[in-house]
Protein backbone atom coordinates (compact mmCIF):
# COMPACT_ATOMS: atom_id res chain seq x y z
CA UNK A 1 0.00 0.00 0.00
CA UNK A 2 1.34 3.02 -1.15
CA UNK A 3 1.42 5.57 2.25
CA UNK A 4 0.40 9.18 2.44
CA UNK A 5 3.08 11.67 2.83
CA UNK A 6 3.05 15.24 4.22
CA UNK A 7 5.65 17.69 3.10
CA UNK A 8 6.73 21.10 3.77
CA UNK A 9 6.45 22.97 0.31
CA UNK A 10 9.11 25.19 0.28
CA UNK A 11 9.19 26.25 -3.80
CA UNK A 12 6.33 27.64 -4.16
CA UNK A 13 4.97 29.14 -7.42
CA UNK A 14 4.37 32.89 -7.07
CA UNK A 15 1.36 33.40 -5.75
CA UNK A 16 1.27 31.15 -3.22
CA UNK A 17 4.79 32.71 -1.79
CA UNK A 18 3.27 36.16 -2.08
CA UNK A 19 0.33 34.63 0.24
CA UNK A 20 2.32 32.73 2.80
CA UNK A 21 4.26 35.57 3.11
CA UNK A 22 1.32 38.35 3.44
CA UNK A 23 -0.75 35.79 5.88
CA UNK A 24 2.43 34.32 7.85
CA UNK A 25 1.40 30.70 6.36
CA UNK A 26 3.26 27.69 6.13
CA UNK A 27 2.46 25.61 3.27
CA UNK A 28 1.91 21.56 3.65
CA UNK A 29 1.51 18.63 0.82
CA UNK A 30 -0.17 15.22 1.27
CA UNK A 31 0.75 13.24 -1.56
CA UNK A 32 -0.33 9.48 -1.82
CA UNK A 33 -3.29 6.87 -2.19
CA UNK A 34 -4.85 9.24 -5.35
CA UNK A 35 -4.58 11.77 -2.86
CA UNK A 36 -2.89 15.53 -3.99
CA UNK A 37 -3.83 17.86 -1.73
CA UNK A 38 -2.16 21.66 -0.40
CA UNK A 39 -2.73 23.50 3.00
CA UNK A 40 -1.87 26.46 3.88
CA UNK A 41 -1.72 26.84 7.86
CA UNK A 42 -1.70 30.05 10.29
CA UNK A 43 -3.66 32.28 8.34
CA UNK A 44 -7.58 32.26 9.32
CA UNK A 45 -10.63 32.92 6.66
CA UNK A 46 -8.78 35.63 5.17
CA UNK A 47 -7.07 32.89 3.46
CA UNK A 48 -10.06 31.20 1.85
CA UNK A 49 -11.17 34.79 0.62
CA UNK A 50 -8.33 35.46 -0.97
CA UNK A 51 -7.71 32.02 -3.06
CA UNK A 52 -10.95 32.36 -3.71
CA UNK A 53 -10.26 35.70 -5.10
CA UNK A 54 -7.17 34.47 -7.15
CA UNK A 55 -9.17 31.26 -8.52
CA UNK A 56 -12.13 33.80 -9.39
CA UNK A 57 -9.27 36.55 -11.25
CA UNK A 58 -8.07 33.21 -13.21
CA UNK A 59 -10.17 30.57 -14.12
CA UNK A 60 -7.97 29.14 -16.76
CA UNK A 61 -5.24 29.10 -14.28
CA UNK A 62 -6.77 27.46 -10.96
CA UNK A 63 -9.73 25.56 -12.64
CA UNK A 64 -8.53 22.59 -10.65
CA UNK A 65 -8.22 24.59 -6.98
CA UNK A 66 -11.04 23.73 -4.88
CA UNK A 67 -11.53 25.80 -2.00
CA UNK A 68 -12.79 24.27 1.43
CA UNK A 69 -13.62 26.41 4.37
CA UNK A 70 -13.12 24.47 7.43
CA UNK A 71 -14.22 25.88 11.04
CA UNK A 72 -12.21 24.20 13.94
CA UNK A 73 -13.59 23.66 16.88
CA UNK A 74 -17.16 23.82 15.41
CA UNK A 75 -19.72 21.36 17.26
CA UNK A 76 -20.76 18.51 15.09
CA UNK A 77 -23.33 15.73 15.07
CA UNK A 78 -21.36 12.42 16.02
CA UNK A 79 -21.32 9.49 18.15
CA UNK A 80 -17.49 10.22 19.60
CA UNK A 81 -16.71 13.39 18.84
CA UNK A 82 -17.43 17.21 20.25
CA UNK A 83 -16.63 18.75 17.41
CA UNK A 84 -14.46 19.74 14.34
CA UNK A 85 -11.10 19.66 15.43
CA UNK A 86 -11.43 16.81 17.79
CA UNK A 87 -12.39 14.40 14.97
CA UNK A 88 -10.27 15.67 12.15
CA UNK A 89 -7.37 14.71 15.56
CA UNK A 90 -8.84 11.12 15.43
CA UNK A 91 -8.48 10.72 11.39
CA UNK A 92 -5.30 11.69 11.93
CA UNK A 93 -4.82 9.33 15.02
CA UNK A 94 -5.94 6.72 13.22
CA UNK A 95 -4.18 7.39 9.61
CA UNK A 96 -0.88 7.07 12.37
CA UNK A 97 -1.25 4.28 14.10
CA UNK A 98 0.13 0.77 13.27
CA UNK A 99 -3.31 -1.25 14.87
CA UNK A 100 -6.48 -1.61 13.13
CA UNK A 101 -8.61 -0.02 15.89
CA UNK A 102 -11.44 -3.07 15.66
CA UNK A 103 -9.46 -5.82 15.03
CA UNK A 104 -6.58 -4.95 17.42
CA UNK A 105 -4.38 -6.23 14.03
CA UNK A 106 -0.78 -4.70 13.04
CA UNK A 107 -1.59 -3.04 9.60
CA UNK A 108 0.76 -0.31 7.66
CA UNK A 109 1.12 2.83 8.74
CA UNK A 110 -1.15 5.23 6.51
CA UNK A 111 0.35 8.74 7.29
CA UNK A 112 4.38 9.82 7.28
CA UNK A 113 5.04 13.33 8.75
CA UNK A 114 7.89 15.24 8.38
CA UNK A 115 11.00 14.65 10.64
CA UNK A 116 10.01 18.02 12.61
CA UNK A 117 9.85 18.40 16.79
CA UNK A 118 7.82 21.63 16.54
CA UNK A 119 5.26 19.56 14.72
CA UNK A 120 5.35 16.51 16.37
CA UNK A 121 4.36 19.18 19.85
CA UNK A 122 2.16 19.97 18.44
CA UNK A 123 0.21 17.08 17.74
CA UNK A 124 0.42 15.11 20.79
CA UNK A 125 0.78 18.13 23.21
CA UNK A 126 -2.96 18.76 23.04
CA UNK A 127 -5.22 18.20 26.34
CA UNK A 128 -8.29 16.66 25.36
CA UNK A 129 -11.72 15.88 27.88
CA UNK A 130 -14.99 14.35 28.40
CA UNK A 131 -18.04 16.40 28.02
CA UNK A 132 -21.07 16.01 29.23
CA UNK A 133 -22.46 13.75 26.65
CA UNK A 134 -19.22 11.74 26.84
CA UNK A 135 -17.96 13.07 23.95
CA UNK A 136 -14.58 13.69 23.10
CA UNK A 137 -13.27 17.00 23.01
CA UNK A 138 -9.49 18.49 22.23
CA UNK A 139 -8.69 21.94 23.56
CA UNK A 140 -8.92 25.07 21.72
CA UNK A 141 -6.40 26.76 19.99
CA UNK A 142 -6.62 29.87 22.98
CA UNK A 143 -6.39 26.85 25.93
CA UNK A 144 -3.04 25.80 24.39
CA UNK A 145 -2.01 29.28 23.97
CA UNK A 146 -2.78 30.14 27.59
CA UNK A 147 -0.76 27.02 29.18
CA UNK A 148 2.13 29.09 27.06
CA UNK A 149 2.55 26.72 24.14
CA UNK A 150 3.07 28.40 20.59
CA UNK A 151 -0.25 28.20 18.54
CA UNK A 152 -0.76 24.75 16.74
CA UNK A 153 -0.95 26.50 13.15
CA UNK A 154 1.26 23.71 11.78
CA UNK A 155 -0.96 20.64 13.14
CA UNK A 156 -3.69 22.31 12.00
CA UNK A 157 -2.76 22.59 8.74
CA UNK A 158 -2.11 18.83 8.89
CA UNK A 159 -5.46 18.25 10.42
CA UNK A 160 -6.98 20.04 7.40
CA UNK A 161 -4.44 17.78 4.79
CA UNK A 162 -6.27 14.17 6.00
CA UNK A 163 -9.70 15.77 6.80
CA UNK A 164 -11.87 13.29 4.52
CA UNK A 165 -14.01 15.79 2.11
CA UNK A 166 -16.54 14.24 -0.56
CA UNK A 167 -15.07 16.34 -4.12
CA UNK A 168 -17.57 18.92 -5.18
CA UNK A 169 -19.41 18.01 -8.77
CA UNK A 170 -17.32 18.97 -12.00
CA UNK A 171 -19.14 21.46 -14.18
CA UNK A 172 -18.36 20.72 -18.16
CA UNK A 173 -16.58 23.17 -17.91
CA UNK A 174 -13.98 22.22 -15.91
CA UNK A 175 -13.41 18.91 -17.13
CA UNK A 176 -12.36 20.26 -20.76
CA UNK A 177 -8.93 21.40 -18.16
CA UNK A 178 -8.77 17.40 -17.13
Amino acid sequence: MKKNQVFFLKNLPKFFTELCRCCSLRLFRLQGNGKNRTALGGGGGGVVDRLRQVKRNNPERFWWMEVYPVKFGERIRHKHYHDTTTYMMAVVKKLLSPYDEETGLRKPVELILPDDDDLVAQLSGRKYGLTEASKIKIESKDAVKKRGQPSPDEADCVLLLCLPVKPPKRKKEAKRHG
